[in-house]
């Protein structure tokens, strides 16, 4: 039996953001901007981030 195996490249994480989230209080309201979510890129990975106007993508990288 041949078994044609590749070895398994594991891409080491280069930047991770954990439970990034935005809320702001308006009188007593409680506005989420944006959901907290959890991202790693790794090694050559691309990450776009896209959305409509006003939608919090630049909130993201502030953390």
């Amino acid at each position: 039996m041949i078994l044609d195996a590749k070895p398994v490249v594991t891409k080491k994480v280069v930047a991770k953001v954990v439970s990034a989230g935005k809320e702001y209080k308006a009188a007593d309201t409680l506005i989420t901007a944006m959901k907290a979510s959890t991202v790693a890129l790794k090694a050559g990975e691309l990450l776009f981030i896209i959305g409509p106007s006003s939608s919090g993508k630049p909130t993201y990288f502030l953390y």
